[in-house]
């Protein structure tokens, strides 16, 4: 058997050689599929003795158990992927071992959290690539491409975990001159048209009425000066 490659010592890698042992000790006549004990994203060969035959179910357990026996991101990412395979693509010359769909779905998030760890900072290949340097710079939305972008987050809540996450990321952090500059129009002609959308987009605000004072306004100033902070002032002011 091939030592290329050390797995870590845990129970997953003991399952899976006494797998490989059992199945090497055995004579079966039923179906098999060949299986490098050795996976070759790990140095593993086509040698006889980097080689066994397995059921389908224990060819499916081994590729599972083999996404647990290594700590390496590269190497896991590269394990999962044979796993996936084994899920999703049909093999004409291999059986697919099915599974409930409670073990699909543990699976799927074991895969999640595999591939965010992969892909997160700076092994994202679109890490740090900004403008011009970015694939989709100068690209222009279809029509199509604009619907399907807003309806895919319309009606979409955030859950408050997400929002205090993104509080705390951007907490205390001060904006470059570069991009102060970009947020600052000077001496920018705004048309005619445009300050007219502007203005009917304002009228057609839908207004909300305070339950504490019956003042109807538009949900900003709500939000700000009426509903609870209403009655905590105990006083009616009308904004102008």
């Amino acid at each position: 058997m091939s030592n290329l490659f050390t797995f870590s010592q845990n129970k997953y890698t003991k399952w899976y050689f006494n797998i490989i042992i059992k199945a090497k000790n055995r004579e079966i006549f039923d179906y098999t599929e060949n299986h490098h004990i050795i996976p070759k994203c790990l140095g593993g060969n086509n040698k006889k003795e980097n080689l066994v035959k397995l059921t389908s179910r224990e060819h499916f357990i081994c590729h599972w158990l083999l996404t647990k026996m290594v700590e390496n991101k590269k190497h896991k990412f590269q394990l999962w992927n044979a796993f996936s395979c084994m899920l999703y693509r049909n093999n004409k010359f291999q059986k697919r071992y099915k599974i409930t769909s409670r073990k699909f779905e543990n699976i799927k998030k074991e895969g999640s959290k595999i591939k965010s760890l992969k892909f997160s900072g700076k092994n994202n290949p679109m890490y740090g690539l900004k403008g011009n340097l970015h694939p989709a710079y100068g690209k222009k939305w279809t029509e199509e491409m604009k619907i399907n972008g807003s309806n895919a987050h319309k009606g979409l809540v955030r859950s408050l975990e997400s929002r205090l996450k993104q509080s705390e990321k951007t907490k205390g952090r001060k904006q470059t001159v570069e991009h102060i500059a970009k947020r600052i129009h000077k001496g920018r002609v705004v048309s005619e048209e445009t300050k007219e959308k502007i203005r009917k987009s304002i009228l057609n605000m839908p207004l909300h009425t305070c339950e504490n004072c019956g003042l109807a306004t538009s949900i900003s100033n709500y939000k700000r000066w009426h509903g609870e902070n209403c009655k905590k002032r105990g006083e009616v002011k009308l904004l102008v």
